[in-house]
């Protein structure tokens, strides 16, 4: 994962962005979830927004990846805002279930990419040590 020369401090960015997260949460202890959840959409929002200005990421798979992710912590934390206020126990069962589904599926086609790309990779690396030029 090569983050691109101008971008050279995005770590750090992401690193911040879990803190504020974090304190966003400690902070606002004494809000409501309604309200801490609110604080916290707006910050995902402005992150993913930041995401598709910078586009920090050399490979755009990764730009892609960090984006999908965003896009993930966003839903669930709609359907936490949405469990909060129904008060029916079978409708948050379901936003539950959605929200958990729709989390272990983003994970598993996460790996399975990544898997591909590593077979292909290395399916790569073999053809150009079997294919390369090697002066003697």
């Amino acid at each position: 994962m090569c983050i691109r020369d101008r971008c050279y401090y995005w770590e750090f960015v992401i690193i911040g962005r879990k803190i504020i997260m974090i304190l966003v949460g400690i902070i606002t202890v004494n809000l409501s979830y309604k309200w801490r959840t609110i604080l916290i959409l707006v910050m995902i929002l402005t992150t993913i927004r930041i995401q598709i200005a910078w586009r920090p990421y050399a490979e755009d798979i990764f730009n892609h990846f960090e984006l999908s992710s965003l896009f993930i912590l966003y839903i669930s934390a709609i359907f936490g805002l949405l469990m909060d206020a129904q008060k029916n126990e079978a409708v948050n069962d379901a936003l539950l279930l959605i929200t958990v589904a729709i989390n272990v599926a983003f994970g598993v086609s996460c790996i399975v990419y990544l898997v591909y790309l590593a077979l292909i990779l290395r399916k790569s690396k073999i053809h150009n040590q079997n294919c390369s030029y090697r002066p003697s």
